[in-house]
């Protein structure tokens, strides 16, 4: 009888006794598998609350200087253009009017 009591006590001892020594394959697989993944979504998360964090200073503190410069490449855009446009217009009087992929081709 003594025996069948102590049974249960030294199972336990043995699961809180086991090393990667005398671990199965699949039990550190297992293991090293939840643990990596943990990190793994864990550094997501992080990652995800740090380019908020960032994405939120930049839009308050930085855009304001940057807005007006934004702004003003709409307007170079728009000359470069144009002056695109002439450049063609001044080409195409000195080809002869034949444009320069005509004679590639």
């Amino acid at each position: 009888m003594p025996e069948a009591v102590n049974q249960p006590h030294i199972e336990r001892q043995e699961k809180e006794d086991r090393t990667i020594y005398n671990a199965t394959k699949s039990e550190i697989f297992w293991k090293n598998f939840v643990a990596g993944m943990a990190r793994g979504l864990g550094m997501m998360i992080i990652q995800i609350i740090g380019y908020t964090l960032l994405f939120g200073i930049l839009a308050t503190f930085v855009w304001p200087f940057i807005e007006p410069m934004v702004g003003n490449l709409g307007g170079l855009t728009r000359s470069l253009e144009s002056s695109l446009g002439q450049f063609e217009s001044i080409q195409n009087q000195l080809d002869g009017g034949s444009s320069r992929q005509q004679d590639i081709y």
